[in-house]
C-alpha cells in the first residue's frame, strides 16, 4: 500500500525590490509548478517565486525547481524551542504524512517531481526573528539534514493545500 501524505501549505516569496533572500515565503492559494520554478496564484493574481540563491548563485538549475519540507520537521523544531512556521525555511510545499528518499519520484496533486537533494541550511536564515546573528550558527547546526529537499519537475501542474502526495513505485 502506498503511503499517502498531503500538502498542508503552498508558499512563494514575492520579489521585493532590494530583497535578495527567498524567505520567509508567504502562503498562497495555489502553486503552479513548472520545470523552471514556481508561480503562486493568490486571489486571481500570479506571484512568481523569487529565489535569489537558486536563480543567481545556482544558475536556475531545474534540479532545484521546487522545495519541500515536512510538518514533522517543523513540529520537531518547535518542540526544540525554535518558533518555525510554514514558509520560514523557504519551502514551496509543506506536507505531512509521507516519507521519501533522494531519487524518489513523488506524485503531488497532478504534478510529478523527482527528489534531487537535501537543502543545506544557509546564512540567510538569520533574518528570521527568532534566529538573528546571535543564534545563526546554532540554528544552522540544528537544521543540518532538516532543511527540506529540492526536487526536479517531471510533470508540470498546479498544487493546492489538501492535495494528496505519495511516492511512486520505481519502475
Amino acid at each position: 500500500l502506498m503511503e499517502q501524505g498531503k500538502v498542508t501549505r503552498v508558499s512563494v516569496k514575492p520579489d521585493v525590490p532590494g530583497e535578495k533572500i527567498g524567505l520567509p515565503k508567504i502562503q498562497v492559494d495555489a502553486l503552479k509548478i513548472k520545470v523552471d520554478g514556481c508561480l503562486g496564484e493568490d486571489h486571481g493574481s500570479e506571484i512568481p517565486d523569487c529565489n535569489h540563491y537558486r536563480t543567481k548563485k545556482k544558475g536556475s538549475t531545474p534540479d532545484r525547481a521546487v522545495s519541500l519540507i515536512s510538518e514533522e520537521i517543523i513540529a520537531d523544531l518547535n518542540r526544540e524551542g525554535w518558533e518555525v512556521r510554514g514558509g520560514d525555511l523557504g519551502e514551496n510545499i509543506t506536507f505531512a504524512g509521507v516519507s521519501f528518499a533522494i531519487g524518489d519520484t513523488l506524485q503531488i496533486g497532478d504534478v510529478t517531481v523527482v527528489v534531487t537533494e537535501d537543502i543545506d541550511p544557509c546564512n540567510s536564515l538569520k533574518i528570521l526573528p527568532y534566529v538573528g546573528d546571535e543564534r545563526r550558527r546554532e540554528f544552522i547546526h540544528t537544521l543540518k539534514g532538516r532543511r527540506g529537499w529540492y526536487a526536479r519537475v517531471t510533470k508540470e501542474g498546479t498544487v493546492k493545500k489538501g492535495d494528496r502526495m505519495s511516492v511512486l513505485p520505481t519502475m
